[in-house]
């Protein structure tokens, strides 16, 4: 191993030139945030050994997750920061810590008042305020100065809480399945309109039976992720047409932002005839194995430009080996670009399944209300 210290820079740091394959045991190396931690003691002994400080105890990342480090050196907003604007947006237009609390509310979190604490549908955990930099003091001093603000009451009125019931996603889901109906021979679609018995609400139903459709299956584990991408791009085209928010979930809310990623995914996914996540599974090992074809052709050029001696013949080899790496890491791209989407996919469909049954639940208050008192009155029988 080699370390090397780079001092030409504002920002002093180390490089470490590791051997991949162990001489000792033949393991090669994984690059995994516990071997850091092994090449961070490593550093930290030669450094006090010369009798140079040590950053003790520095959390990796900045103290943060991997993916909001990089989503964050990549100038994308990451979840922390989405979360912060939301809360600025509700201090800026509150004055007291109940219009601070329906603001929240209407941007799709609960509010803990125990904990102070904030959380949205579909999170495993609630976050503190004082952990995001707002202890309670400097809450209650930005509210105390909105109160004594003359102008804040005009800012208010043009931004009070509201919890839209336009129901934007269920409009979206409801006019594919029309059009999908009308595509339908009418003996299957006179079928699909008699009444069974199904715990699912209708528009999880419609949800449902568009992605099942879609892929020509009644096999429900059959995700299908263009369809997803579809519904998501169909939904941002919806929602520019209003002034105000009309997502009542924070989660997909800031996950609309990334609107020019849809559309590349949806035209990639288009282009090379993906459909379902069965689809990407399956390109996902026919590009590995061209890969590894193109490895071996690779290989063979690369003793070929050893042992070669005619310079006109090198070149040539050279030129190839070059135009494979590049092929290469072409389809080391698509594979990274397909895990991703494949990844995304069940993700993204839960939060659009999040948003049917919140907006579902906001259009029909009296029939959750009923749900819920005939499921309290089974369990005290």
């Amino acid at each position: 191993m080699l370390v090397t210290t780079h001092l030409n820079t504002d920002n002093l740091h180390c490089h470490f030139v590791v051997n991949s394959v162990s001489f000792r045991d033949g393991h090669k190396f994984r690059n995994s945030i516990e071997q850091h931690r092994e090449l961070r003691e490593i550093s930290d002994a030669i450094c006090k050994e010369h009798g140079l400080s040590v950053l003790a105890d520095a959390p990796f990342y900045g103290g943060q997750s991997k993916g909001a480090y990089w989503k964050e050196k990549k100038s994308q907003p990451t979840h922390r920061q989405q979360l912060k604007e939301d809360i600025e947006y509700c201090l800026r237009y509150s004055s007291n810590w109940e219009q601070f609390i329906r603001q929240l509310n209407a941007k799709g979190y609960s509010f803990d008042p125990t904990r102070v604490s904030v959380k949205a549908d579909g999170w495993q955990r609630a976050v503190r305020l004082d952990r995001l930099g707002y202890p309670d003091e400097y809450l209650d001093e930005r509210l105390d100065r909105n109160a004594e603000d003359p102008e804040f009451r005009y800012r208010y009125q043009e931004h009070k809480p509201h919890v839209s019931s336009a129901g934007v996603l269920m409009r979206v889901v409801v006019e594919m399945d029309q059009m999908r109906r009308a595509r339908l021979p009418l003996s299957q679609a006179y079928r699909e309109y008699q009444p069974r018995k199904d715990p699912r609400s209708p528009v999880e139903q419609i949800m449902d039976g568009l992605i099942c459709e879609a892929n020509h299956t009644r096999d429900t584990a059959v995700i299908l992720a263009d369809a997803i991408l579809v519904i998501l791009l169909a939904l941002i085209e919806l929602i520019s047409h209003y002034t105000k928010e009309v997502i009542l979930t924070a989660e997909l809310r800031h996950e609309l932002q990334n609107v020019a990623q849809f559309h590349s995914d949806y035209r990639f996914l288009k282009d090379n005839r993906l459909h379902s996540v069965a689809d990407l599974e399956k390109e996902v090992a026919q590009t590995e194995s061209r890969i590894a074809a193109l490895d071996q052709q690779r290989s063979k050029l690369r003793n070929r430009v050893r042992h070669e001696t005619d310079p006109q013949i090198l070149s040539v080899n050279r030129a190839q080996r070059a135009a494979i790496t590049t092929e290469i890491t072409e389809q080391r791209n698509r594979v990274k670009r397909v895990q991703r989407i494949r990844k995304d996919t069940p993700r993204l469909l839960n939060l659009l399944r999040t948003e049917l049954r919140v907006e579902y639940e906001f259009k029909h208050p009296m029939k959750n209300t009923i749900k819920d008192r005939s499921h309290l009155a089974e369990m005290e029988r």
